[in-house]
């Protein structure tokens, strides 16, 4: 997966970006107008990280189900008054550098330290590494088809309390997404967020996901400021989350949980006189909402796998409410 910024802003709201697709066959690619971004002097700044080629989102848990080394290829056309053009490249002239994210992964969470931190809008001096640049077979590659995936709606906190030492959060109802948090965290102060679907039969807080590398847990580690807390490349199925480490106070406008699935358009509403029914209709549409991320899954918080038989069974209603 990858973001990309153009002198400090990004270019695009789409999210996880290259698609899900079997990547031995098509790899997604995605075209920008930037022009509105330029400067004098620019910087083009790309962030990497596993996604669902090299990260761990096997069923049995296990890493790298299509490579293990990331790359990126980018080119940037500039146009000109004169009808001429020029392309710029990914090449040996790009710089790489090691920033905050320590890991990123989809099933297990993402670790940022704010300590490690590279100004996006900037060349980085620090930490730099060289680029190495290989061939690459561009048959496989698709321009961008479909719906991108997007943050679509944002929840906030409807209850908060304390179970000993940790904090919970309750957003009211189940969704897939990630939290957005902004803390003061002393310099190397570690906070865990975990998430959960349901309570446990006393009403606390508990981990209902079970499984290797199936840990949905964000952290992050603070620089003695003020800072905007949110993973990057990773998102959880949740409706509850505890907070692990943070010895302050928690309000309510400190946390938005962030709803994202496939920009896709509603099609089709129900409703009747029953509550009940309602309900359930209600319940469907988000479920829906929660396992169209890219491709249609089974679930977003365990397995997230594209099962044909699932999305063959519930086809017909996905169709009806959202296409």
């Amino acid at each position: 997966m990858y973001k990309v910024f153009l002198n400090g802003e990004k270019i695009t709201e789409a999210i996880f970006t290259p698609d899900y697709t079997s990547y031995n066959h098509y790899l997604m690619v995605q075209e920008y107008s930037v022009g509105s971004l330029l400067q004098g002097e620019n910087v083009l700044t790309i962030i990497l990280a596993d996604g669902w080629y090299a990260g761990r989102i096997s069923v049995q848990g296990g890493s790298a189900q299509f490579g293990n080394e990331l790359s990126v290829i980018s080119e940037l056309t500039i146009f000109y008054n004169d009808g001429t053009s020029e392309t710029i490249s990914t090449d040996e002239t790009f710089i790489a550098a090691i920033g905050k994210h320590v890991y990123s992964d989809i099933f297990i969470g993402e670790k940022q330290d704010y300590r490690c931190s590279i100004p996006i809008d900037k060349i980085p001096q620090t930490n730099t590494l060289n680029v190495t640049v290989k061939t690459y077979d561009n048959s496989n590659l698709l321009l961008q088809t479909g719906p991108n995936v997007l943050e679509i709606e944002s929840l906030k906190p409807k209850s908060i309390w304390k179970e000993k030492e940790n904090w919970i959060i309750d957003f009211g109802q189940v969704i897939a997404g990630y939290i957005t948090a902004e803390l003061f965290l002393n310099s190397g102060q570690e906070i865990s967020i975990e998430h959960g679907e349901v309570l446990d039969e006393n009403g606390y807080f508990i981990n209902n996901i079970v499984g290797r590398n199936k840990d949905q847990i964000d952290k992050y580690v603070g620089r003695g400021k003020v800072d905007h807390f949110s993973p990057d490349f990773t998102f959880h199925g949740f409706r509850y989350i505890k907070i692990i480490g943070f010895k302050g106070e928690i309000e309510k406008e400190n946390f938005t949980a962030k709803v994202i699935h496939s920009d896709l358009n509603e099609t089709g509403t129900f409703n009747c006189s029953n509550e009940d029914v309602n309900k359930i209709m209600e319940n469907i549409k988000w479920s829906q909402r929660g396992n169209l991320i890219s491709i249609p899954t089974d679930c977003p918080q365990r397995e997230r796998v594209g099962w044909t038989g699932d999305i063959q069974v519930f086809a017909p209603t996905a169709t009806f409410f959202m296409i």
